[in-house]
């Protein structure tokens, strides 16, 4: 094959290679959402944006439902007990063993359910709401009550986990509000 027949077939290649990088499908691959249906179950019941709740649960667990922190959190949202706790006697759920948490409806449930109050008190700004998520909403309060931070500027965040963890739940917020 002469040098232009091999030119016009990388030139070929190379726009089929844009044109698949360019579809949803091929970004649903890079970026899949496990446990879809629940997600979107549970935010649409709980008046919250699925892309974010899927995006917490990429960072929290990379979607494994046995996931535990070392601080104690578990499942798929890495809700802690004593939050889940309370979130089930708020709304009502029957929930008497840890081992629930790591089943992905009730897990998920109870994490969406607690953003949806994180977005409530923080008035829907999501720094707030990340860091509330994150760190606790005590701590936040702390944080803004004492001008260490002020709700906005994700730099002044005092704690490098909780920075890091903003920008990581943003990117993937953003990537799934572009492909779903």
């Amino acid at each position: 094959m002469n040098f232009i027949k091999q030119k016009r077939w990388w030139l070929l290649l190379l726009a089929i290679v844009l044109i698949v990088l360019n579809t949803n499908f091929f970004w649903k691959l890079v970026y899949p959402i496990p446990y879809k249906d629940i997600i979107w179950e549970q935010a649409e019941l709980l008046e919250q944006d699925p892309r974010l709740v899927a995006a917490v649960i990429m960072v929290e667990s990379k979607y494994r439902k046995d996931s535990v922190s070392k601080k104690g959190a578990l499942g798929l949202m890495q809700v802690m007990p004593n939050t889940a706790m309370w979130a089930a006697e708020i709304n009502g759920i029957e929930y008497t063993y840890i081992e629930e948490l790591a089943e992905p409806h009730t897990n998920i449930y109870l994490g969406t359910w607690y953003l949806k109050f994180l977005n409530h008190k923080y008035e829907n700004k999501l720094p707030l709401v990340l860091a509330g998520y994150n760190s606790g909403p005590t701590r936040v309060d702390e944080w803004l009550q004492y001008g260490v931070w002020d709700g906005e500027s994700i730099e002044q965040i005092p704690f490098g986990e909780t920075r890091h963890y903003i920008q990581r739940v943003t990117h993937f917020y953003e990537r799934y509000k572009k492909i779903y």
